[in-house]
């Protein structure tokens, strides 16, 4: 946040931004490789909304992710409406996690895409997660938001622990 802000604001030249962003990015790679995750772990798709490129929070959310045990399927940037809803369709995938950065759509072009989205995640059972600093909308009935990495990971500690009592019961 800090790096995007000085560029914004004219303190860092867009190289240095890109060089600082990517020495994060190859950093969080290798943290991830040495995070192992089970093969059978829960898996769940990383994606940017559409028109969105930031994909800093994606890799971020990685990191969380293989912390509680989950797979994460990185899909990025990108990707459109439809190839969201074949992966929620794929049977191992239980999460869609979606990031919207501040430059990212409108307020009602996220409200379209949370209206597309929450009956495939309803019928395929596939938890939306929502992040970022988009303008997401105020009810999201159907999607958890997050607020924080912080947030995402109790959210999941929570969720992992939902399903082993409900596996105990």
């Amino acid at each position: 946040t800090a790096v995007g802000q000085a560029w914004v604001e004219g303190e860092m030249p867009i190289a240095e931004e890109h060089v600082g962003s990517n020495t994060l990015l190859r950093s969080m790679e290798r943290l991830l490789m040495m995070m192992p995750v089970p093969f059978d772990a829960p898996v769940c798709g990383l994606v940017t909304v559409p028109n969105d490129i930031h994909t800093m929070g994606l890799a971020m959310s990685e990191l969380v992710l293989a912390e509680h045990s989950w797979r994460s399927h990185w899909m990025g940037s990108h990707c459109s409406v439809d190839d969201m809803v074949t992966v929620m369709e794929r049977p191992e995938v239980a999460m869609l996690a979606l990031s919207a950065s501040q430059y990212s759509g409108s307020p009602a072009d996220l409200h379209n895409l949370l209206v597309r989205l929450a009956p495939v995640a309803r019928a395929t059972d596939t938890h939306l997660v929502l992040g970022g600093t988009g303008a997401w909308p105020n009810a999201t009935p159907n999607a958890h938001r997050t607020r924080s990495f912080r947030d995402f990971g109790l959210m999941l500690r929570e969720r992992v622990n939902a399903q082993h009592r409900y596996r105990a019961v």
